[in-house]
């Protein structure tokens, strides 16, 4: 409905849907980063690959 709105020239991006299609993408890169300490460079690069 957000991305829909006439009334401003702004938009939404819903990033869940985006999460949901690239699901087991999502999880094996999450399963990844965690098991790297605390570089989370490769998570924030899937992470900005979907928006």
């Amino acid at each position: 409905m957000l991305a829909r709105s006439k009334a401003s020239a702004q938009r939404f991006y819903l990033m869940s849907a985006q999460i949901r299609v690239e699901r087991n993408a999502y999880y094996d890169i999450l399963e990844s980063t965690q098991k790297c300490g605390l570089d989370i460079t490769p998570w924030l690069d899937w992470f900005l690959g979907c928006l």
